[in-house]
């Protein structure tokens, strides 16, 4: 079982990031370097399987609210 969240976890890193340099290179964001990437399972099952803390470790940097930061992201995850 924890090769399989291990496997997602890293995959979901791989998404994210690439969402993150697409959205750089197209000018949707703001920022230098992308941080590490965490993502933990939230302790309340319906706030989803698995969360990532990126948007609200941006917010400052970028100049946005983590909420449209998280928008960005998500529009760019094939």
């Amino acid at each position: 079982m924890k090769d399989v969240k291990t496997h997602i976890e890293q995959e979901l890193k791989e998404h994210v990031t690439s969402a993150l340099n697409k959205a750089i290179r197209e000018e949707a964001l703001s920022i230098e370097n992308i941080p590490e990437i965490y993502i933990e399972v939230p302790q309340d099952s319906g706030h989803g399987d698995f969360a990532v803390n990126i948007a609200m470790v941006l917010a400052k940097e970028a100049k946005m609210s983590p909420r449209k930061i998280a928008e960005v992201i998500v529009e760019r995850i094939n």
